[in-house]
């Protein structure tokens, strides 16, 4: 059985695997994300394996100029926040550009 969740544009299907929180939050950032301003990086949430796990990455895109990356944990604790005004581009000591890209769970 697949969870769906609302997106302004499409509806991705959610696997079971996904921890609730995490589709709780997915559900809450697609009702918040800024997504009016026509975006080159589009909001998104995607799923990686990275240090052994799986983490979520919550992107807000380019509206804004300062927009971050929050990374959480299958246990909904955000373990980094990437991007932002200084460009930050590691997690727990290591870059994130060693994370394994998985599926996208949601975009704009």
């Amino acid at each position: 059985m697949a969870l769906g969740l609302f997106s302004c544009d499409k509806e991705p299907v959610i696997d079971d695997d996904v921890p609730q929180c995490i589709v709780d939050m997915i559900n809450d950032f697609a009702e918040t994300a800024i997504i009016d301003c026509n975006p080159t990086i589009k909001p998104s949430v995607i799923s990686y394996r990275f240090q052994n796990e799986i983490v979520y990455a919550f992107d807000m895109g380019n509206c804004i100029s300062d927009g971050s990356v929050e990374v959480f944990n299958g246990n909904c604790e955000r373990i980094c926040v990437l991007g932002t005004i200084i460009g930050i581009t590691e997690c727990r000591g290591e870059p994130f550009d060693n994370a394994v890209k998985l599926e996208v769970l949601w975009e704009k």
